[in-house]
């Protein structure tokens, strides 16, 4: 029963989602069990545990497509800075003269 649930809401999602955006939620699998192993079986959470779900959590909130042209602005912008600091002599802003 429950593998016949978790295929309609997998097939669900891949409906109204992107695939990469179902991709990544598919990395909640293990976080999914650990907190069941916490709230069910009255498990004890280590602090690599908790770290560990910190960055599965970071990973598909930086996955997702607005957060990714987000860090794609930034490394351009940065890149950009970095191509003008290095042509000695160009103004790169309006100054007097």
């Amino acid at each position: 029963m429950a593998t016949a649930l978790a295929f309609a809401a997998w097939f669900t999602g891949l409906r109204h989602l992107s695939a990469g955006t179902v991709g990544l939620i598919g990395l909640l699998n293990p976080v999914t069990g650990v907190l069941l192993g916490t709230v069910v079986a009255d498990e004890t959470l280590a602090p690599q545990q908790v770290c560990g779900l910190v960055l599965v959590f970071l990973g598909i909130l930086l996955g997702q497509p607005v957060a990714a042209r987000v860090v794609a602005r930034l490394r351009a912008a940065r890149a950009g800075r970095a191509a003008r600091a290095a042509r000695p002599g160009e103004r790169t802003s309006p100054g007097p003269g």
